[in-house]
């Protein structure tokens, strides 16, 4: 799970604007594999624009613009491994239940 900060408003066109802090988000990796323990941070992150749905009850969010994400791991002892770049694409829907 990773944490990071944001701010956000309603533009004129009425869509939610999710705008992502500078610092980006950080969290560690508690299962699976064998990074449990480390840190993960990842910057650069992409602004999103969200929807809601007619019913009311979805909102639907993706982000504005393709963009190089930076990722940088650091294991437990605080030894950084190289820097990663990737390029994700991401749409998330949330149903109220």
């Amino acid at each position: 799970m990773q944490q990071g900060t944001f701010t956000w408003h309603i533009g004129g066109d009425g869509k939610l604007h999710i705008i992502e802090d500078a610092t980006g988000a950080i969290g560690t990796f508690t299962k699976g594999g064998s990074r449990v323990g480390w840190t993960i941070q990842s910057l650069n992150l992409p602004n999103s624009v969200a929807v809601l749905g007619k019913d009311l009850k979805t909102l639907i969010t993706v982000h504005e613009d393709l963009q190089v994400e930076t990722s940088v791991q650091t294991s437990p002892d605080g030894v950084a491994q190289p820097v990663s770049f990737r390029i994700c694409t991401r749409e998330r829907v949330m149903t109220k239940l």
